[in-house]
């Protein structure tokens, strides 16, 4: 092979790839045998490139697809969403539900969906759903797509659009595009029926979209990192809403990362409980934040500082020099253990 593709397959074998996908395979198993789902574990993934096609394994890029829809409350199977479905129908959710059961190929629950709805359009829709039951070889045809594209872009419900464009198109592109459905949703979606290069594309395009908009679900693509404080300074700025801002900074500032904007979300809000005089709130949160920057502390990940500037010392008798410790106090120890002892500064006294 040559240099270069050599060193292709040397990244793709890299022990931090396999750590990586190590970690992925505990997490799912961890969550396979806490879990009671009577033998069957996780979602059902039909959009594999054609290198996993008619593939069974769990783990690999699966795994991390069904790590993220359990990031998102998704990795259920096909049986649960059965069950989904008829609660949904219960719920007078008629419309998400008969497009559900399309995505799963239940041309039938699909029609009894609809059907089950009191609005007359839905009744008529189901017609359209029997005829891509009954004859299939029909669907992507061109006068079939003109038609459900036709009406498609007349109906108002957005989970009969893109039950109707799956229906003339089969291209999961086009459902996972439309924005009126809830985010979780198209993550779902997504995550399920998208082939690697088309999943790819598409959390390229949605985190960039939702950076730009403030939105906080942009936090599940960028977590809370540099990317995800620019999501929440857009956020700041659009709804001025600190505490949010200041909450979740709280959990990595100082202790992850360092970031002035961090600081004065977390001082502002400090200021605002002060000012409403909400000491109690104000105490807990500091106790809260503290305690988050010493587990970093014990566990090794931060090392000791000085979170807040001591306020008493102590002084010798004698010599008159301060006989606190110095530097950060070991979190881990008690404070007394680090402080000279009053032999040794009598000792040490010139006087």
């Amino acid at each position: 092979p040559s240099q270069r593709g050599g060193k292709r397959g040397e990244r793709h074998k890299s022990p931090q790839r396999d750590n990586y996908d190590a970690a992925i395979s505990i997490l799912n198993m961890r969550r396979d045998s806490m879990a009671d789902t009577g033998g069957e574990n996780g979602a059902a993934f039909t959009g594999f490139d054609s290198r996993e096609s008619g593939s069974k394994r769990r783990f690999g890029r699966l795994g991390r697809r069904r790590l993220a829809l359990a990031l998102c409350g998704w990795d259920i199977s096909n049986t649960e969403v059965r069950a989904d479905i008829a609660r949904w129908l219960k719920e007078g959710k008629c419309t998400k539900a008969a497009c559900w059961a399309v995505f799963l190929n239940d041309f039938r629950l699909a029609v009894e969906a609809l059907m089950h709805s009191s609005d007359e359009m839905h009744r008529i829709i189901s017609g359209i759903v029997v005829a891509a039951e009954t004859e299939p070889d029909k669907r992507l045809k061109g006068t079939w797509r003109e038609h459900c594209q036709k009406l498609g872009s007349r109906l108002e419900d957005p989970y009969l659009r893109i039950m109707m464009a799956h229906l003339a198109f089969d291209d999961w592109i086009t459902v996972v595009e439309e924005v009126a459905i809830p985010l979780r949703d198209r993550l779902n979606i997504a995550l399920r029926f998208l082939d690697d290069g088309q999943l790819g594309q598409f959390f390229q395009g949605m985190k960039k979209e939702l950076e730009r908009s403030g939105d906080l679900e942009a936090l599940l693509f960028t977590g809370l990192t540099n990317s995800g404080l620019r999501v929440l300074q857009r956020y700041v700025d659009n709804t001025g809403d600190v505490q949010t801002a200041a909450i979740l900074a709280a959990l990595i500032c100082p202790g992850v990362l360092q970031d002035e904007r961090s600081e004065r979300w977390i001082s502002v809000y400090q200021d605002l409980l002060d000012g409403w005089r909400m000491f109690h709130q104000r105490c807990q949160f500091d106790i809260e934040k503290g305690e988050i920057l010493r587990e970093l502390v014990l566990s090794g990940d931060r090392e000791p500082f000085e979170w807040i500037p001591r306020q008493l010392a102590m002084r010798c008798n004698f010599c008159d020099k301060i006989v606190s410790a110095t530097g950060p106090t070991d979190f881990g120890k008690s404070i007394s253990a680090g402080l000279p002892t009053a032999y040794d500064r009598i000792r040490a006294c010139v006087h």
